[in-house]
């Protein structure tokens, strides 16, 4: 059978490029026509067989270009956008991306070279709005290629004007008619020695930097990786539950002369990618189906190509403040009796709590939407929903698209019988049913593929006019068999919604969204989904109310991102949830998805290689504006049958790291006691199953977890800030290291392996977590403090949480090894993770609660503590509203992604500190923009945390002399009050005051939020040493990439 009549299926990423170069490949080009006026240029292309194809660049902005390619020169190439994009049309993307003067730009072609070869060569530019050239393409004619080069607005030091950032390798595209009417196409880019691939989202793994390896993107529920290879999470070809088909790219030049790019290839099929896997000179992207579509994105640094890429794709809703807390949730509680426990756990241990999810143990026969309500079960779920929300936990329940027919009628399952009236479920309608190959399924298990037959005709509804029937597995042999929501209908999307009603009256406050792919059992479908030659309704391409049918292969992805759209808008409009934001937790999708859900990663394992691709999984994710990612902390499954828990000291780690990752919820399988518990406070119970040298770690759990839990309760407006920051720009909650650093050149050389594992909260906390075992390295790490050249003071300090006095600072550039072991010394406890803070950085703190938003519940008020650390200047921003309202979020054009209930009703504060004179430090802290006001707090405590040399501790006299807000001086706090008497003389002070803790070196200041400019002077006695060089008051200096400032918030003049 040749490859034209084979059936198409899920290709291994190695089978996929085995012998793509035996391919027909584009040879020459035919013709090329620029449209200046709309900025593109068709070409014309003669493959090596003597037939035609066709391609087309268009540029949307000034450094960003659309290269599509189709074997196929029969159908010309559409004008409308995938679904992944966030505007329909190319002319409507063009327009939104060059809204403002300064993004207008020019398209021209240069003339030919004196002495070139007629037609050989064509090079087009594009032009600033100032005249200056961004981006220079040169197309060869024979053999085709495309070399990008990028002309940054700034150009630093000896740095060469036109910087080259890649270039494609003759013939740039093979291709391969296959499966009846389509082709894989293969794109070659020539791959620098010293490049970077950096992201590709939550493909498996340890590393966010990709060179070397191979992947496979195709929506699977690969439970513990290991379906393909039965290696585990860190063969990257595994192909994951999610995809993201987008890179950055660091070449040689990048860090120093502020130039790099960035791929993105839009396709609902199957991608592979090999980043110099087979050969390590060279790049390859390919797809299984489809034109091949691809954005090409060139700027300074990593947080502008992902500005780049947000406008694009589009930016995150806001999601409730609440997501970002503590959450916990298992497969195999039976009963509220089992909520009420963990509940008790959690609350009884002091351990904050915002969240319980209950699996499908909580539906009726598993029908999805439904309560098993009977006794011993869950009845009465509004009251116990409202007696668990008055306590401050929100529950979800996992929902998923089977919607199963087992006795549905004897049920009047609701939602079953509509959907059967109004034809709502997917037909079981497929391409060629009469063809045997219909009916033979591609699955892989355990290493293995199989294809498996199914011959009874009798038993199949090909094309009667029936649903089509799967069933899903969810372990211990639990099946539901059913139907699907044809989801590619506007219709049915708006149905689907409309089913949350009943769950979110009992008091529901978020979704769990799992088995999205869908996830179906061998037997009904391929690849543990849908059968590929299923058809379904695609509305891929933004047509507005117009879809066609295409079979599931080539839209693979696309039924998750559908499934998340319709529970997200469905949500909005349900009664009784007016102006609330919505929360859901998907488990996989592709992009596009992270404008309406978070995500979960999927079913992991307990295992140390799960927690190691967990930090490299979220890094990868962030960096495509999908601001809260996470995993299973702790681990979904037991890595062997007979664990019956997790091994306390792997908990340990994942969850004092999860403490700094966005999703960050506890999670795993109960059901038939495969797992007995994982909440952290139960293994103390268990320390008798201990051995003699692991004892502490049972003993330890408690106090340490509770620790960084309630740490994450206190840094709780970090993650907030960097939560709303993302609506504004794309930058992660959870950044890279190169976000907030970009320019220190030896992370991609010498400290390469710091780029996978350390990472920034915001803008100044860096966490750099303990990933191996304490029997490998004895707790210690190697930590690199990278060098951060645009500050003064290139320094960091030890994150002390003001407990203890802050230790010398440690240069930037420089490598450690800290000692972050699990002791049972308490005074250890806070170093389990090592935590610092950048020189000048500010970290505000809030004071502990055991859910968000407690206090305002109860009617208190939270201050806000801002700790700003020494050195020569520091900003930071910060977002006030009242953390689950629509209207708080940011204003902006529904048709670019913004939510139509948006009404800007936020404050933003601008922290601001500089050193102003040999003996003077500024802090001010304004309103840039000012549309919402606190309810309870009225005043902040400003942290000035004391460097050693400013005065030594042990001293009741601090190191300032006065200090000054809005020309008064303030009376200090001091006499013979002990630190804590003092503390509480200035909570209670009812007028600008400030006192100095001698115990911890950090003098606190209690000001007054009663203006729109508040500027605090800081007067040192003669003879403190003041950290830092004077600078005048920053504009945008210190504003750039190593902050939350960006263009358009702080400052629209800044450029980063």
């Amino acid at each position: 059978m040749s490859e034209i009549d084979t059936p198409g299926k899920f290709l291994k990423v190695e089978d996929f490029f085995k012998s793509y170069n035996t391919w027909t490949s584009v040879q020459s080009v035919a013709s090329t026509t620029l449209d200046s006026a709309r900025k593109r240029i068709d070409l014309q292309f003669i493959g090596s067989d003597g037939a035609a194809a066709i391609g087309q660049l268009v540029f949307l902005n000034n450094r960003e270009f659309r290269l599509r390619f189709s074997p196929d020169a029969s159908k010309p190439l559409t004008e409308f956008n995938s679904r992944a994009i966030v505007l329909d049309t190319i002319d409507a993307l063009q327009a939104s991306l060059t809204a403002t003067p300064s993004e207008q730009f020019t398209l021209e072609q240069l003339p030919p070279v004196p002495g070139a070869p007629p037609n050989d060569s064509s090079t087009f530019v594009t032009r600033r709005s100032d005249g200056g050239v961004a981006l220079t393409v040169a197309i060869t004619n024979a053999p085709f290629t495309i070399e990008t080069s990028f002309t940054p607005d700034i150009v630093v030091g000896d740095a060469p004007s036109k910087i080259l950032l890649w270039t494609t390798r003759a013939p740039t595209f093979y291709y391969e008619a296959h499966d009846h009417d389509d082709f894989r196409v293969v794109f070659t880019v020539n791959k620098p020695a010293a490049s970077k691939y950096v992201g590709f989202g939550s493909n498996p793994g340890g590393s966010i930097v990709r060179n070397g390896h191979s992947f496979a993107f195709f929506n699977s529920d690969n439970f513990k990786m290991n379906n393909v290879y039965n290696e585990g999470p860190m063969n990257t070809r595994e192909p994951p539950y999610h995809s993201s088909t987008f890179c950055m790219v660091f070449g040689e030049h990048s860090v120093r002369d502020r130039a790099m790019a960035g791929y993105f290839l839009d396709n609902y099929s199957q991608v592979c990618a090999d980043v110099g896997d087979r050969d390590t000179t060279l790049l390859m992207l390919g797809t299984n189906y489809g034109v091949f579509d691809f954005y090409a994105f060139a700027n300074t640094m990593a947080p502008n190509i992902l500005k780049d890429f947000a406008n694009l794709t589009g930016h995150a809703r806001l999601k409730p403040r609440f997501s970002l807390g503590y959450h916990q949730g298992c497969y195999g509680w039976m009963s509220w009796g089992d909520i009420w426990d963990v509940r008790n756990g959690y609350r009884g241990n002091d351990i904050p709590l915002d969240g319980l999810h209950i699996d499908v143990d909580f539906q009726d026969e598993y029908h999805t939407f439904t309560v098993n309500q009977s006794a011993g079960a869950f009845p009465d779920p509004t009251t116990q929903f409202g007696n668990l929300r008055a306590d401050g936990i929100k529950c979800s329940t996992n929902i998923t698209p089977i919607i199963s027919y087992v006795d549905a009628d004897t049920k009047n399952y609701t939602t079953w019988l509509e959907g059967m009236q109004k034809g709502y479920f997917v037909p079981d309608h497929r391409f060629l049913p009469d063809d045997p190959a219909t009916r033979v399924y591609q699955d892989f298990s355990g290493g293995y593929e199989s294809n498996q037959v199914y011959d009874n005709v009798s038993t199949f509804n090909f094309n009667k006019g029936y649903p089509y029937i799967g069933q899903v597995n969810y372990g211990v042999d639990l099946t539901a068999t059913g139907m699907y929501p044809d989801f590619g209908r506007k219709e049915v999307r708006l149905w689907w919604g409309t089913q949350y009603q009943a769950l979110f009256d009992y008091g529901l406050e978020m979704v769990w969204q799992d088995m999205t792919t869908p996830s179906i059992g061998p037997g009904y479908g391929d690849f543990k989904s849908f059968p590929f030659r299923l058809l379904l309704s695609d509305d891929s391409l933004a047509k507005q109310g117009s879809y066609q049918q295409t079979r599931a292969i080539k839209v693979w992805n696309l039924y998750s991102y559908n499934l998340h759209k319709a529970t997200y808008h469905g949500l909005n409009n349900l009664n009784g949830r007016k102006n609330k934001r919505n929360f859901i937790i998907g488990r996989g999708s592709a992009t596009g998805m992270h404008r309406f859900a978070a995500l979960w990663t999927g079913d992991n394992a307990s295992t140390w290689d799960f927690y190691k691709i967990n930090v490299a999984q979220v890094l990868s994710i962030s960096m495509t504006g999908l601001p809260v990612s996470g995993e299973d902390i702790g681990g979904f499954a037991q890595d062997q049958s007979w664990q019956h828990w997790a091994d306390p000291e792997l908990v340990i780690r994942w969850i004092t790291t999860g403490a700094f990752l966005p999703w960050f919820r506890n999670h795993y399988m109960h059901k038939a006691d495969t797992k007995y518990f994982q909440e952290p406070y139960k293994f103390q119970d268990y320390a008798g199953y201990a051995t003699p040298d692991n004892t502490f770690l049972y003993q330890m759990m408690l106090p340490i977890t509770r620790y960084y839990i309630q740490l994450r309760y206190r840094l709780m407006q970090v993650f907030y800030d960097a939560m709303f920051e993302n609506t504004f720009n794309g930058m992660p909650v959870t950044r890279p290291i190169f976000f907030n650093v970009p320019f220190d050149a030896s992370l991609f050389d010498d400290h390469l392996d710091s780029v996978n594992n350390e990472f920034f909260v915001g803008p100044y906390l860096l966490v750099a977590p303990i990933m191996e075992p304490q029997t490998s390295g004895g707790g210690r790490r190697g930590i690199y403090l990278p060098n951060v050249e645009l500050s003064s003071v290139n320094a960091w300090y030890t994150f002390m949480d003001n407990r203890k006095p802050l230790l010398d600072a440690v240069n930037g550039g420089s490598s450690i090894s800290f000692d972050a072991s699990i002791s049972t010394d308490p005074n250890h406890i806070p170093f389990t993770v090592p935590l610092f803070v950048r020189a000048g950085g500010i970290v505000p703190t809030l004071e502990q609660e055991m859910w968000v938003n407690q206090r305002h519940e109860q009617n208190q008020a939270n201050p806000i503590t801002l700790n700003i650390y020494p050195g020569s200047v520091g900003a930071y921003d910060m977002f006030l509203d009242d953390g689950v309202s629509r209207s708080s979020a940011r204003k902006f054009d529904k048709a670019s992604g913004g939510d139509p209930q948006a009404n800007d009703e936020y404050r933003h504060v601008l922290v601001l500190h500089y050193k102003a004179a040999a003996d003077t430090r500024i802090v001010k802290i304004t309103r840039p923009f000012d549309n919402f006001k606190p309810v309870y707090e009225t005043f902040y405590f400003v942290a000035i945390l004391h460097a050693p040399s400013e005065n030594a501790p042990g001293t009741a006299t601090g190191p300032l002399a006065t200090v000054t807000v809005s020309n008064v001086v303030l009376t200090e706090i001091a006499g013979s009050l002990s630190p804590s008497q003092r503390a509480d003389a200035l909570a209670a002070s009812t007028t600008d005051a400030f006192y100095y803790n001698q115990d911890i070196n950090i003098t606190f200041v209690k000001v007054f939020d009663t203006s729109d400019n508040i500027s605090i002077e800081l007067k040192y006695r003669p003879g403190s040493t003041v950290l830092g060089e004077v600078t005048a008051e920053p504009i945008g200096v210190e504003r750039g990439p190593n902050t939350m400032c960006r263009p358009g918030i702080c400052n629209p003049n800044i450029s980063v």
